[in-house]
């Protein structure tokens, strides 16, 4: 690994990231993990209602969370989750939100390993 190749903070490594066969939350670990019963939103297909039970297990775990946004304000953890919750389209975006962040951890989290 590269002097500048960023570490991931040891909670991302412990956070869920996908699932499991049985179809309980993997995380990150489990998932980068060839030898380990995980596999993220890219390898398979879970259905919606899986995905969103692992997008509010991730934002359950934001203690701090605030984002801002255009035309909605602040959105801190506890409105992220309410809004994920009730789909309104602020929680779809923010769902998506955190689908293209967890892609790309995977992404980066498997090349870290290779470079290891």
């Amino acid at each position: 690994m590269s002097k500048n190749a960023k570490q991931f903070p040891s909670d991302e490594w412990a956070s869920p990231a996908g699932f499991k066969s049985d179809g309980s939350l993997a995380t990150l670990k489990e998932v980068v993990d060839p030898t380990k019963d995980g596999f993220d939103l890219s390898d398979k297909i879970p259905t919606s209602e899986l995905t969103k039970d692992l997008i509010l297990q991730r934002y359950n775990l934001k203690k701090d969370f605030k984002m801002y946004v255009l035309g909605e304000g602040e959105v801190d953890q506890n409105r992220a989750i309410a809004e994920i919750q009730n789909g309104t389209p602020l929680g779809k975006y923010l769902e998506s939100f955190e689908k293209t962040y967890l892609s790309n951890l995977v992404k980066a989290a498997r090349k870290q390993q290779e470079d290891k």
